[in-house]
């Protein structure tokens, strides 16, 4: 049984938080500056019985764009950084993206959502297309990440 605790200081654009997990007498802390947190999610996402934890963040400002810190727990390296991928690093996916991210679980997959907007559009007028990327999660020892696994549009 593990207990997870997020703590979070400050308000506006920049927040301290701090994440503790424990487990069977065994505490582990980490901690960082980000943008606002405005959700977190835990679930075992490779199956080995330890947690993944994501918590998912939004800047402030118009675009509100969002990013996901996520950890998972290792024995022997406690909580281990897991990485996603950049999407302005696929030009195709990254098209029409002007921020409003909503990530959410879906099972085992990692499900990103946001709004396309055309070349001459506002960040406050999308057009009514919403594009979502599904991430699955890799749990490589030295570096656990999400890949892309598909995208559509709907």
């Amino acid at each position: 049984m593990f207990n997870i605790d997020l703590l979070v200081h400050g308000d506006g654009s920049l927040q301290a938080c701090e994440l503790t997990v424990s487990a069977t007498g065994d505490t582990v802390l980490t901690q960082w500056e980000g943008d606002p947190v405005v959700n977190m999610e835990t679930a075992d996402l490779d199956g080995d019985g330890s947690p993944e934890i994501l918590i998912i963040t939004q800047s402030a400002g118009s675009g509100s764009y969002g990013s996901v810190v996520g950890f998972t727990l290792k024995p022997n390296q406690g909580l281990v950084p897991i990485l996603l991928p950049e999407l302005s690093e696929d030009s195709i996916l990254s098209a029409g993206y002007m921020g409003h991210d909503r990530f959410a679980l879906n099972g085992r997959k990692l499900i990103r959502n946001f709004p396309l907007y055309g070349i001459d559009d506002t960040n406050s007028a999308a057009v009514d297309t919403t594009r979502s990327i599904i991430y699955s999660f890799l749990p490589d020892k030295t570096a656990p990440r999400f890949r892309i696994e598909g995208a559509m549009l709907e």
